[in-house]
């Protein structure tokens, strides 16, 4: 199935600012009541357009969608590019905030069942959401192993166990915390991982002898 294309947008500005009012209409719409359950009505009458004018734009809803997701991406890219940078930061420290500014955009956004609803109404969308996720993650990849670059690792131990291990844990978290009913908030799953992943949970036994 192939994903709805993401429209050209004529460049005038009332153009452009009537696509940022219908976005930011849709956009809870879209939250508050699922993907299907959200009309193309709906989202002309909430934006004060007519359902032509909405398709001028934007012909399907998908499309729509698919325009929104993309602007959310591209925030989150310009943001983590922008931390990625500022290399006087260390690379575990940069790790850690580009996790909890991604998952504080997609908290204002995602709920579990607007991704359910995604996932089964819209399933090229969540292809090109999943093919997204996929590549951001490799981005996490670049500063592990900047940040293991010069550390000494333990006995048995490698480098493509290690990046392995911390990928498929950062996928299965960022799926947990998209789709799963969790009360636990992004940040602190985020920083409890890489506070385990570095630091382990086992206290070192002492070498004290007891009397």
């Amino acid at each position: 199935m192939v994903v709805a294309a993401v429209p050209h947008i004529p460049d005038t500005e009332a153009d452009q600012q009537l696509v940022q009012r219908i976005l930011w209409t849709a956009t809870p719409l879209f939250v508050a009541q699922g993907y299907t359950g959200t009309t193309a009505d709906e989202i002309a009458k909430a934006c004060g357009i007519s359902k032509k004018t909405l398709y001028k734009y934007f012909p399907t809803k998908e499309a729509l969608l698919r325009y929104g997701i993309d602007v959310l991406f591209g925030m989150i890219k310009a943001d983590n590019d922008q931390i990625i940078e500022q290399t006087d930061m260390p690379p575990r420290q940069r790790i850690a905030e580009i996790m909890e500014r991604t998952t504080g955009v997609f908290g204002m956004v995602a709920s579990p069942a607007l991704i359910s609803d995604i996932k089964r109404s819209a399933p090229a969308v969540w292809d090109y959401i999943m093919a997204w996720r996929t590549a951001h993650i490799e981005r996490f990849m670049t500063l592990l192993d900047e940040c293991l670059e010069h550390q000494e690792l333990r006995d048995g131990l490698n480098m493509e166990d290690i990046r392995a291990v911390f990928q498929l844990t950062l996928l299965q978290a960022t799926e947990f915390l998209v789709t799963g009913d969790t009360r636990v908030s992004s940040p602190d799953v985020y920083t409890g991982f890489l506070d385990v992943f570095f630091h382990g949970i086992l206290v070192q036994p002492s070498n004290k002898v007891a009397p």
